[in-house]
């Protein structure tokens, strides 16, 4: 399931949040990546200022390797931008997870994401674990996954990510589907419409949705049905799971992250570690197909 996971590492104890989260996910390669700055430090200069810089990051980054993941591969990359760095890297070897904390100033055991959290996440090449605040005091092997599923090619994917990743780590999993019913909004108001045979087929639609994910996962996999707005739902589930997964938006570029509303209210409010899933390239080429149909209509 995990063949190479890079991890980014800033110096900080969002770092080492990752690097728990990495390690518990049970991967076969793990590459720990950190960034410094290409331009010379103040009061110094020139290549060797830039050389100086290189190898106390790479001294650093061995030190924490040799601490936290022994087993780990270092990298040191020369990049302004850490995110632009962990992309590029993942990139090149074909990474199956980019793993990062959250930002430090983040609430205790919640997710926050800083600037460069939502940058990696923004444009990565592959799905993207975000690990809690402080995770590395509780870090362990996931035995609970839940995965947010809605029948649309996004949540599919995520649903495939989540069962691959329950089989590995011979972890339960728990597909967990949202709904509601239809709202108006009016001057100074908003109503909700329905009656009780309107909220019954409505109901009865999502109970079809999470049945149908369900035979995808496997007879071991259980369904959760609830009743409201899903980032809310999803928020509540994770207090009692080790590992939530989500699909990205259902527009982007090709293979490439691009959060919800949904995913983004999540990364910053779930309990446990969040894996962002790209969207399938399939549901890639028909957005695009759509968007120039919608362009010359």
């Amino acid at each position: 399931m995990f063949d190479h996971l890079i991890v980014g590492v800033d110096g900080r104890d969002g770092g080492r949040d990752a690097v728990a989260l990495a390690t518990a996910l049970r991967p076969k390669r793990i590459t720990l990546v950190r960034a410094h700055p290409v331009e010379p430090i103040a009061g110094l200069g020139g290549a060797d200022a830039v050389g100086a810089v290189h190898a106390e990051t790479e001294k650093e980054l061995v030190t924490l390797r040799d601490e936290l993941a022994p087993e780990a591969d270092t990298l040191v990359v020369a990049d302004r931008s850490p995110a632009r760095a962990l992309q590029r890297v993942a990139q090149d070897a074909g990474a199956d997870l980019i793993v990062i904390g959250s930002a430090h100033h983040g609430p205790v055991a919640r997710l926050l994401l800083g600037d460069v959290g939502r940058a990696v996440i923004a444009h990565a090449p592959c799905a993207v674990a975000v690990a809690p605040r402080d995770y590395r005091d509780k870090a362990a092997t996931p035995r609970r996954i839940a995965v947010g599923y809605d029948d649309g090619p996004e949540a599919r994917a995520a649903l495939e990510f989540a069962s691959a990743a329950a089989s590995e780590l011979d972890a339960e999993l728990t597909l967990v589907h949202a709904w509601d019913i239809p709202t108006v909004a009016v001057p100074e108001a908003v109503y909700l419409v329905g009656d009780e045979e309107l909220t019954r087929t409505l109901k009865e639609a999502a109970q079809e949705r999470l049945d149908a994910g369900l035979k995808i996962a496997g007879p071991k996999a259980k369904g959760v049905l609830e009743r409201g707005e899903p980032s809310f739902i999803l928020t509540s589930i994770s207090e009692g799971q080790d590992l939530l997964v989500l699909g990205s938006r259902g527009w982007g570029p090709v293979r490439r992250i691009m959060l919800g509303s949904t995913s983004d209210r999540l990364v910053h409010r779930a309990s446990c570690p969040v894996i962002v899933v790209p969207r399938p390239e399939q549901a890639d080429a028909e957005g695009d197909a759509q968007a120039r149909e919608d362009a010359t209509a």
